[in-house]
């Protein structure tokens, strides 16, 4: 009895250890929103949400990529006959960025983009989110306290983007 008492004191142990180092995946989404307007002339709200996926450089300024999924719905129109879930890849500029060893803040946006060919001639406004990261420790938290020091130096873009692309893909669960 006791012997079977110390086996499964020891199962209990090491469950408690391996969990105790199971730690939650940021989320890398974050509820986008904006505005649509058709060839004709006709405009209504996007509403979906982005999930960050990486960065850039384009022109010499920072950008984050990824997916947006969103719904259209045209007003004065009964919900049910919105339109269906879409979703496509967009480049949101990066307004501000600031790091330090315990968390990324972004504010990404606001973008104007061409719709998907399933809406040709459509455009769609997205506007500013604001997205913020904490990873809990190890190789993330490291290249996260990295990045701070670099933005500290005044860090270029193209040699931001990188970092931030390898964090992100630390971080993606």
């Amino acid at each position: 009895m006791l012997r079977r008492m110390g086996v499964l004191v020891l199962v209990l142990a090491g469950t408690l250890v391996f969990t105790g180092h199971a730690v939650a995946a940021p989320d890398l989404g974050v509820p986008i929103g904006g505005f649509f307007t058709t060839p004709s002339g006709a405009s209504g709200f996007v509403g979906g949400r982005f999930t960050l996926e990486g960065f850039s450089e384009r022109d010499g300024e920072l950008v984050a990529f990824g997916s947006v999924s969103y719904g259209l719905c045209v007003p004065n129109v009964d919900p049910k006959n919105c339109l269906a879930t879409e979703t496509q890849r967009i480049e949101l500029p990066v307004a501000s960025l600031s790091a330090t060893c315990a968390e990324l803040q972004l504010v990404l946006g606001p973008v104007d983009v061409a719709g998907p060919p399933s809406l040709s001639g459509w455009v769609l406004h997205f506007d500013q989110v604001s997205l913020a990261v904490s990873p809990e420790s190890g190789p993330a938290a490291n290249l996260l306290c990295a990045l701070a020091h670099r933005l500290e130096a005044g860090g270029a873009a193209g040699r931001l983007a990188p970092m931030l692309t390898q964090l992100v893909r630390l971080l993606d669960p």
